[in-house]
């Protein structure tokens, strides 16, 4: 998640437009994405750590 939050905020323009817009495009595009990876993620700890 750290890797991926780098190259985020490292890929936002440096003028305010195109900041905004890239940061609302990520988050209505990517944060959907993100969420049940994440979730996935856990899910697959739990069940190979016995947790």
């Amino acid at each position: 998640m750290l890797q991926i939050a780098r190259a985020h905020v490292e890929s936002v323009p440096q003028d305010a437009a195109g900041a905004v817009r890239q940061v609302v495009l990520g988050t209505v595009l990517v944060d959907p994405v993100l969420a049940p990876l994440r979730r996935l993620a856990q899910q697959h700890l739990t069940v190979s750590e016995g947790g």
